[in-house]
Protein backbone atom coordinates (compact mmCIF):
# COMPACT_ATOMS: atom_id res chain seq x y z
CA UNK A 1 0.00 0.00 0.00
CA UNK A 2 1.34 3.68 -0.03
CA UNK A 3 0.06 6.70 1.07
CA UNK A 4 -1.38 9.20 -1.09
CA UNK A 5 -3.12 12.64 -0.49
CA UNK A 6 -3.49 11.58 3.69
CA UNK A 7 -5.10 8.64 3.31
CA UNK A 8 -3.95 4.36 2.41
CA UNK A 9 -4.15 2.97 -1.25
CA UNK A 10 -3.90 -0.27 -1.47
CA UNK A 11 -1.87 -1.91 -4.35
CA UNK A 12 -1.99 -5.70 -3.60
CA UNK A 13 -3.08 -8.06 -0.19
CA UNK A 14 -2.31 -11.37 -0.46
CA UNK A 15 -3.93 -14.08 2.44
CA UNK A 16 -3.66 -18.20 2.27
CA UNK A 17 -4.95 -20.40 4.42
CA UNK A 18 -5.12 -24.15 3.69
CA UNK A 19 -8.11 -24.43 5.68
CA UNK A 20 -9.61 -21.77 4.64
CA UNK A 21 -12.69 -20.65 2.33
CA UNK A 22 -12.40 -19.20 -1.06
CA UNK A 23 -12.24 -15.50 1.27
CA UNK A 24 -9.34 -17.06 3.31
CA UNK A 25 -7.01 -17.58 0.04
CA UNK A 26 -6.86 -14.32 -1.63
CA UNK A 27 -4.89 -12.18 -4.15
CA UNK A 28 -6.15 -9.21 -5.10
CA UNK A 29 -5.26 -6.58 -7.30
CA UNK A 30 -6.09 -2.83 -6.98
CA UNK A 31 -5.93 -0.83 -10.10
CA UNK A 32 -6.63 2.48 -9.33
CA UNK A 33 -6.20 3.76 -12.79
CA UNK A 34 -9.60 1.50 -13.88
CA UNK A 35 -11.10 1.83 -10.19
CA UNK A 36 -11.13 -2.02 -9.89
CA UNK A 37 -10.14 -4.95 -7.63
CA UNK A 38 -9.46 -8.40 -9.36
CA UNK A 39 -8.78 -11.21 -7.24
CA UNK A 40 -6.13 -13.56 -9.39
CA UNK A 41 -5.66 -16.76 -7.19
CA UNK A 42 -6.52 -19.85 -9.04
CA UNK A 43 -9.13 -21.47 -6.85
CA UNK A 44 -11.64 -18.35 -7.47
CA UNK A 45 -10.88 -15.52 -9.66
CA UNK A 46 -13.14 -12.52 -10.32
CA UNK A 47 -13.66 -8.38 -10.54
CA UNK A 48 -14.97 -6.06 -9.44
CA UNK A 49 -15.78 -1.86 -9.46
CA UNK A 50 -14.21 -0.62 -6.64
CA UNK A 51 -14.97 2.81 -4.97
CA UNK A 52 -12.68 5.36 -3.99
CA UNK A 53 -11.12 4.25 -0.49
CA UNK A 54 -11.51 0.71 -1.16
CA UNK A 55 -9.17 -0.99 1.73
CA UNK A 56 -8.43 -4.47 2.14
CA UNK A 57 -9.01 -6.13 5.51
CA UNK A 58 -5.40 -5.79 7.07
CA UNK A 59 -5.03 -2.59 6.03
CA UNK A 60 -8.97 -1.04 7.26
CA UNK A 61 -7.59 -1.97 10.93
CA UNK A 62 -4.17 0.57 10.25
CA UNK A 63 -7.01 3.42 8.60
CA UNK A 64 -9.25 2.59 11.82
CA UNK A 65 -6.13 3.63 13.88
CA UNK A 66 -4.78 6.70 11.74
CA UNK A 67 -8.82 7.60 12.06
CA UNK A 68 -9.72 7.14 16.14
CA UNK A 69 -5.85 9.05 16.56
CA UNK A 70 -7.25 11.56 14.15
CA UNK A 71 -10.39 11.92 16.68
CA UNK A 72 -13.24 10.10 14.47
CA UNK A 73 -15.34 7.94 16.29
CA UNK A 74 -17.63 6.68 12.98
CA UNK A 75 -15.78 4.71 10.85
CA UNK A 76 -16.73 2.79 7.12
CA UNK A 77 -14.63 0.93 4.62
CA UNK A 78 -15.80 -0.30 1.72
CA UNK A 79 -13.38 -3.67 1.40
CA UNK A 80 -13.49 -6.58 -1.05
CA UNK A 81 -15.62 -9.46 -0.18
CA UNK A 82 -16.48 -12.36 -2.70
CA UNK A 83 -16.69 -10.37 -6.09
CA UNK A 84 -18.11 -7.52 -4.36
CA UNK A 85 -17.69 -4.81 -2.00
CA UNK A 86 -18.82 -5.12 1.50
CA UNK A 87 -19.03 -1.90 3.63
CA UNK A 88 -17.72 -2.57 7.01
CA UNK A 89 -19.35 -0.30 9.59
CA UNK A 90 -17.52 0.53 13.08
CA UNK A 91 -18.38 3.28 15.99
CA UNK A 92 -16.39 4.16 19.02
CA UNK A 93 -18.93 2.75 21.94
CA UNK A 94 -17.05 3.42 24.94
CA UNK A 95 -13.98 3.44 27.12
CA UNK A 96 -12.97 1.00 29.12
CA UNK A 97 -9.89 -0.13 32.02
CA UNK A 98 -8.48 -3.50 31.25
CA UNK A 99 -5.60 -5.33 33.04
CA UNK A 100 -2.87 -7.06 30.50
CA UNK A 101 0.16 -9.07 31.00
CA UNK A 102 2.16 -5.46 30.53
CA UNK A 103 -0.03 -3.69 32.68
CA UNK A 104 -3.70 -1.89 32.97
CA UNK A 105 -4.47 0.37 30.19
CA UNK A 106 -7.52 2.91 29.58
CA UNK A 107 -8.60 2.08 26.46
CA UNK A 108 -11.30 3.12 23.46
CA UNK A 109 -13.17 0.29 22.98
CA UNK A 110 -14.45 0.53 18.79
CA UNK A 111 -17.50 -2.17 17.31
CA UNK A 112 -18.54 -3.37 14.08
CA UNK A 113 -21.73 -2.33 13.57
CA UNK A 114 -22.43 -3.58 9.46
CA UNK A 115 -23.18 -7.27 11.13
CA UNK A 116 -26.23 -8.63 12.65
CA UNK A 117 -24.79 -12.48 12.86
CA UNK A 118 -21.37 -11.86 14.61
CA UNK A 119 -19.63 -9.45 16.84
CA UNK A 120 -16.60 -7.95 16.78
CA UNK A 121 -15.06 -5.22 19.48
CA UNK A 122 -11.28 -3.85 19.44
CA UNK A 123 -9.47 -2.15 22.22
CA UNK A 124 -7.08 0.55 21.74
CA UNK A 125 -4.89 2.28 24.18
CA UNK A 126 -4.26 6.25 23.50
CA UNK A 127 -1.32 6.62 24.73
CA UNK A 128 0.31 3.77 22.75
CA UNK A 129 -0.46 5.99 20.16
CA UNK A 130 -3.80 4.25 19.63
CA UNK A 131 -2.10 0.87 19.23
CA UNK A 132 -4.96 -2.35 19.25
CA UNK A 133 -4.48 -4.17 22.47
CA UNK A 134 -7.22 -6.90 22.58
CA UNK A 135 -9.93 -7.36 19.74
CA UNK A 136 -12.67 -10.29 20.46
CA UNK A 137 -14.85 -11.36 17.69
CA UNK A 138 -18.09 -13.29 19.05
CA UNK A 139 -20.41 -15.41 15.80
CA UNK A 140 -23.88 -16.28 16.88
CA UNK A 141 -22.54 -19.98 16.39
CA UNK A 142 -20.87 -19.46 19.88
CA UNK A 143 -17.34 -19.33 18.66
CA UNK A 144 -15.41 -16.99 19.87
CA UNK A 145 -11.89 -15.63 18.68
CA UNK A 146 -10.11 -13.47 21.57
CA UNK A 147 -6.72 -11.75 20.11
CA UNK A 148 -4.53 -9.70 23.57
CA UNK A 149 -1.38 -8.04 23.55
CA UNK A 150 1.13 -9.40 25.84
CA UNK A 151 4.27 -7.68 25.14
CA UNK A 152 5.50 -4.91 23.28
CA UNK A 153 8.52 -2.70 22.49
CA UNK A 154 8.24 0.59 21.27
CA UNK A 155 11.63 1.93 19.87
CA UNK A 156 12.13 6.09 19.68
CA UNK A 157 14.00 6.21 16.31
CA UNK A 158 15.64 9.03 17.43
CA UNK A 159 17.57 7.40 20.14
CA UNK A 160 18.39 4.42 18.20
CA UNK A 161 20.41 6.62 15.84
Amino acid sequence: WRFTNNRIQVLEYQSSNEDGDADDNLHLIFNWKTAHVKNVSAADPWQTKMPAGTLDKLVMQLALLFELRDGSTEFQYPVPHEGRIKHYRFKQTGKEKIELPMGEYNTLVVERLDDDRDRARIWSVPEMNYFPVRFLEQKKSGTAKELSLRKVKFIDREAAD
